[in-house]
């Protein structure tokens, strides 16, 4: 088993006042990449040390709130390794295992984040435009289309806390079928598409003769761990999350999704029963076929038994979340806006639930500043460091997992946004990078019973080259 403690070691601030040409890398940039190759927090490949010790290389201690995370007896059987080299004059500030081969992990997200912040910057927000085609009349009706142009924008604010922070909860629900559960954040999924379409109701239309469409050609879709297509439109993160927890003896259990839309609902049989077994929950079809997001009705089931004494996997207290994949994004996104720009008062003529008509979209240049009718920004997710970052060591976040597969913390560093970003990223810009990244490190293959990863091993040195090419 391997569980990883994140956080900022001292005297390092990565990504420290980040700014400038998209191409230019300031000195807290090159430091940060050198920290993106070198602080590689590892996963083991079985080897234990209990008893870390920094290498000769190193001019300073491991610092003692690092010590006491990695000595905890829960990491007894974990294999720690980090390095950290000041880019300026080449000395090593930190060294701790950094020659012994390892598997690669979670850590390399670090990678097309730091790409990610050299080319975009650390204020970089994503940009939703809602584009109308065809004229308004007095009277507010739209006599034609109206087009939510997707952004890539992951979260699509459904993550966006009243402070203007990302929520993260201890195990991301992006990992509860893998993992076995997951804390839901406390915040409205449908956060981007609610306020676009308040916007498009404060423009003044006030009925949509034409179809709503949403226009996903940003890039063109990607597999993304065997498991599904990452495409330009996000609803939730492209899950729909089941919570669930036991009721009385008899009775059904409680069972709860979100989002709640025509687009998909959720059917349950799940029974409460006596005693204190294991949970037997079956969610099917775990992806629904992308065709059954464009017809009425489609849903997904709920099966099995929940013992009325038993405990919810790794919090212990209920509810447990697992989720179904949304399999056809911009349809589902089109039905989710649909509701509501009516739930403002937009009137549509179109059917809620139907098919993603991109067929009908005009050229990309047939949009402009006077067809745009609203329009959303949101903070990208790699723009996670402040200016005034002191780069003290935070322990707050923790990453678990079986074998070295993704996971998540619970971070905030000094009130700003502290989030992840998803192993490949978004954007026509970042193609390039998702092209190297497949390069150097060969995809690994996620098997269907969750708890087995086939992946390279990598030492220091082959880490390393990755970030000195960027």
């Amino acid at each position: 088993m391997l569980t990883l403690a994140g956080g900022i070691l001292p005297g390092i601030q990565p990504c420290v006042g980040v700014s400038g040409p998209a191409n230019k890398q300031t000195p807290s940039v090159k430091k940060f990449l050198a920290i993106l190759a070198l602080c590689s927090l590892a996963f083991g490949s079985g080897a234990g040390n209990s008893a870390p010790h920094s290498s000769l290389g190193s001019t300073r201690a491991i610092p003692p709130d690092a010590l006491r995370i990695i000595n905890q007896d829960i990491y007894q059987d974990a294999t720690w390794a980090l390095r950290a080299v000041d880019t300026a004059t080449g000395d090593v500030i930190y060294d701790l295992n950094s020659n012994q081969p390892l598997l690669i992990g979670s850590v390399r997200k670090l990678y097309s984040v730091g790409a990610a912040l050299c080319t975009l910057g650390s204020a970089h927000t994503f940009v939703t435009d809602v584009h109308r085609q065809g004229t308004v009349d007095n009277s507010g009706v739209l006599r034609g289309n109206l087009v939510l142009i997707a952004s890539g924008d992951v979260t699509m604010g459904g993550r966006r806390q009243a402070d203007g922070t990302m929520a993260l909860g201890a195990i991301d629900h992006n990992e509860a079928n893998t993992i076995g559960n997951a804390q839901l954040t406390n915040t409205d999924p449908l956060t981007a598409y609610k306020e676009l379409a308040a916007g498009v109701a404060a423009s003044g239309i006030t009925e949509i003769q034409g179809d709503v469409i949403i226009d996903d050609r940003l890039f063109q879709p990607f597999e993304y761990r065997d498991e599904f297509f990452a495409t330009p439109a996000y609803v939730n993160e492209d899950l729909v999350d089941v919570s669930m927890s036991p009721s009385t003896v008899g009775q059904p259990a409680n069972v709860d999704w979100r989002p709640k839309s025509a687009a998909f609902a959720v059917v349950s049989t799940l029974n409460t029963v006596a005693g204190e077994g294991d949970i037997d929950v079956t969610l099917n079809p775990i992806e629904p076929p992308p065709e059954c997001f464009s017809m009425p009705n489609c849903q997904g089931q709920v099966t099995g038994e929940m013992p009325v004494d038993s405990s919810a996997p790794i919090f212990g207290a209920f509810p447990y979340v697992q989720n179904f994949r949304i399999t056809a994004p911009s349809v589902y996104a089109r039905t989710v806006f649909i509701e509501a720009l009516e739930a403002e008062g937009v009137a549509v003529q179109a059917a809620t639930v139907g098919p993603n008509p991109t067929n009908l979209l005009p050229p990309p240049t047939g949009f402009t500043d006077q067809t745009r009718v609203a329009s959303l920004h949101i903070l990208a997710l790699f723009a996670v460091c402040s200016s005034d970052f002191k780069g003290e060591f935070q322990s707050g976040g923790r990453h678990h997992s079986d074998d070295g597969g993704s996971g998540t913390g619970s971070q905030q560093l000094n009130g700003g946004p502290h989030s992840r970003i998803a192993d490949s990223g978004v954007g026509t810009g970042y193609q390039p990078l998702r092209i190297h990244l497949s390069r150097w490190e060969r995809r690994w293959r996620y098997s269907r019973n969750f708890h087995r990863y086939r992946r390279p091993v990598a030492s220091h040195e082959s880490k390393s080259r990755l970030p000195r090419f960027l």
